[in-house]
């Protein structure tokens, strides 16, 4: 090889020796990206919340309960009562308080049936017989008089005014079914005259029900661990603030009850959270294992690279070398 070709081949060699260790160099910055973006993705990973499950001694609540017992002229405050709150004002305690008690129900109801389903026989308020749809037959009773008053009472404020009976009275009977039907007096001892629609009120005795009140007490007693005992003087308040008694005492219960509630809400969110986190964390796993793979192409093009620059080292020292003979032999030949 000639001194003129080896100069070329030696300069062809650098140059593209320069571009693989340019391309090598390329091949490293984008390996420390990638390494970054793995790190970044690592943190994320350890910054993630994992929830927790909900422990059911959490969902214990105390709660403080007591009793009014029905009273003539008070029945609206007889019941189980639960403290919600209760705080003191001035020298007397506060009290909210949730109420549960029974209470009589009516249910309105129109009937598609004729005056014809009512028969009577013999004489006296009690021998009238009903027929309801089924073709069954029932004995009518007539309501003793605060049986009456009660169930008029309460279809007045329950009924709209087309459904308000227009006797004073009431006759019953009790279906299969256990529900009592009350049906009006007036429609009942005139079923001869004609076509009148009948009403029909069921009547559910003792159903639960709660409300919300408030309530006063002149003091409350406490035990030696500052638990709440007792309320003495308890009072209630009418629209003009005038006290209505209620009980010289009432002594209070303290249980720990599991808020069932609470702690399925509580589940159903911890079971979103743990489907949250699992994607998440699946995401993040995946992304981490495209970074990966796209850090071994890399590393296996960088191995490429490196044996390729070996491969040219090599070949460069031994261009050099002839150069290095071509010039000797030439200055040889001149000296």
């Amino acid at each position: 090889m000639g001194l003129a070709a080896s100069q070329a081949r030696f300069l062809g060699i650098t140059a593209r020796k320069s571009n693989i260790e340019y391309e090598g160099q390329q091949v490293n910055q984008q390996r420390t990206v990638l390494s970054q973006e793995v790190s970044g993705l690592y943190n994320k990973l350890m910054e993630l919340d994992k929830p927790i499950q909900p422990v059911k001694s959490d969902f214990y609540e105390t709660n403080y309960t007591f009793e009014l017992p029905e009273v003539a002229g008070k029945e609206d405050y007889a019941g189980n009562y639960k403290i919600k709150n209760f705080k003191k004002e001035g020298s007397s305690y506060v009290l909210s308080v949730t109420r549960t008690y029974k209470k009589d129900e009516i249910k309105a109801g129109l009937l598609s049936n004729s005056l014809n389903n009512i028969t009577k026989e013999g004489d006296g308020d009690n021998k009238y017989k009903f027929v309801d749809q089924s073709g069954e037959s029932f004995d009518l009773t007539k309501a003793d008089e605060t049986k009456a008053k009660t169930i008029k009472d309460m279809i007045k404020s329950d009924c709209t005014d087309a459904q308000q009976p227009k006797g004073e009275n009431f006759y019953f009977y009790t279906s299969y079914d256990g529900i009592t039907h009350y049906l009006d007096s007036s429609a009942v001892e005139n079923f001869s005259q004609g076509s009148t629609t009948l009403y029909t009120y069921d009547y559910l005795p003792d159903q639960e029900a709660t409300d919300e009140k408030t309530l006063y007490a002149n003091n409350a007693e406490f035990d030696g661990y500052g638990n709440l005992k007792s309320f003495t003087d308890i009072y209630a308040k009418d629209e003009e603030g005038n006290h209505i008694e209620l009980e010289t005492k009432a002594e209070v219960n303290v249980t720990k009850d599991l808020n069932e509630e609470k702690m399925e809400e509580a589940m159903r969110n911890y079971t979103l959270q743990v489907d949250e986190y699992n994607q998440e964390y699946a995401k993040i796993n995946n992304e981490t294992e495209d970074l990966q793979q796209q850090d071994k192409v890399l590393e296996l093009r960088l191995n490429q690279i490196s044996t390729e620059e070996q491969e040219l080292s090599t070949e460069l020292e031994a261009v050099k070398k002839v150069i290095e003979e071509n010039i000797e032999n030439t200055f040889k030949t001149f000296a």
